[in-house]
């Protein structure tokens, strides 16, 4: 096997089969597809069932109990069979010809601990592309980029580590920094993201792929649940702590990414969520926590206080004269 797909998954047969038939129609005899399913209880594991008499290089394992994403990637990594390891969650799809780039560029480059791909948003339904949060901070980077320090690869793409999707890893280093490191305190959903520093910190050869290889299909994150505020407190609480235990919460990498966060991401998402008319309630507790996590950066009173004082209706319109405009573009 040249490269394995480890995809954790849990009630998304809905969605799994178009990242199954992405990766299939990409994929030679040498690609290997593993899936943890983290207890689910829909169909599944008939799914994978109906994929795997098509495409026999497809290893299933199901738990009897939810542990959370994070096992369920180490679990999927540790099942795999290749050298290297694409993760990939269970919504997105590989854009075609993706597959023969990232071997032909490992190929090229044996020694990476790992690699980064560029990525690009698409509905809901992946019938039209929408504006894309750019993979690398301010969208600097233009082209492919060979990073040499940790530090050096998380000031460019320090959040779209974070992005399951976009990053194939080297299973023996992984392993490694698995069984040299207790990773208790960061089993927090960025899990991923702590291995990741922690590899480049190992063996500081990282890549990023400027070619977009994923379609990310926005609005389906299964981090909410319904649950908006545990969604920003796992990104603006749980990142900063997986961020503080690399670099240490006083470090100038730290500050970097979340000044970004704060000044570039967080407008967003807080504008996206008031377009979705979330009530005043949940407005005050996003408040409170985005206060504690950046009432010492100027941005947050700039550009996030003034928001909560627009009426949801404001943004409600702005939303759907947004997508109505990007389907008239698409399919005129």
């Amino acid at each position: 096997m040249e490269l394995s797909f480890c995809i954790p998954t849990r009630n998304r047969a809905s969605t799994l089969s178009n990242t199954l038939d992405s990766i299939i129609a990409d994929a030679n005899e040498k690609i290997e597809i593993v899936i943890v399913d983290g207890a689910s209880t829909d169909n599944t594991k008939s799914i994978v069932e109906k994929y795997n008499k098509k495409f026999p290089n497809i290893i299933y394992f199901k738990r009897k109990e939810c542990v959370g994403v994070d096992r369920d990637i180490s679990k999927a990594v540790q099942l795999a069979n290749s050298p290297y390891c694409w993760l990939m969650s269970d919504d997105d799809v590989i854009i075609e010809g993706s597959i023969p780039y990232i071997i032909n560029y490992i190929n090229q480059y044996p020694e990476i601990s790992g690699l980064t791909t560029n990525y690009i948003h698409y509905n809901e339904t992946l019938e039209y592309p929408v504006h894309t949060i750019p993979a690398s901070m301010g969208d600097k980077l233009k082209a492919n980029t060979a990073f040499k320090s940790a530090e050096d690869c998380f000031r460019s793409i320090g959040l779209h580590v974070g992005f399951i999707s976009c990053q194939v890893v080297r299973k023996d280093l992984w392993e490694k920094i698995i069984f040299q490191n207790d990773l208790s305190s960061f089993e927090n959903n960025w899990m991923m993201v702590y291995i990741i520093g922690k590899m480049i910190q190992h063996t500081p050869r990282w890549g990023y792929i400027y070619r977009r290889c994923i379609k990310q299909r926005i609005g389906n994150d299964s981090f909410v649940k319904g649950d908006v505020f545990k969604r920003e407190l796992i990104t603006h609480v749980d990142y900063g702590v997986v961020i503080a235990g690399l670099f240490g919460r006083k470090s100038e990498i730290y500050k970097h990414i979340f000044s970004y966060l704060v000044s570039d991401r967080l407008p967003r998402t807080f504008g996206n969520l008031k377009s979705k008319n979330i009530s005043l309630y949940t407005q005050f507790k996003l408040l409170k926590l985005y206060f504690n996590a950046y009432y010492k950066y100027l941005y947050f009173w700039i550009m996030i206080v003034p928001l909560f004082f627009f009426p949801n209706i404001i943004f409600i319109f702005a939303r759907k004269i947004y997508f109505k405009t990007k389907r008239i573009s698409y399919y005129s």
